[in-house]
């Protein structure tokens, strides 16, 4: 899976996972929660 990174990060802006990390879930606190969400298509808006 190809991504690309919302945020600033010295490493890279584009990032490779195998596709079953990327679909995978995590615990956090006592949630169970997906590891990336699609955040929809941004391209032309600004991002935060």
């Amino acid at each position: 899976m190809l991504y690309e990174c919302l945020y600033d990060n010295p490493d890279g802006k584009f990032w490779v996972r195998p596709i079953k990390l990327f679909q995978e879930e995590l615990v956090i606190g006592s949630q169970l929660v997906p590891r990336f969400e699609y955040v929809g298509n941004t391209k032309g808006k600004s991002r935060l």
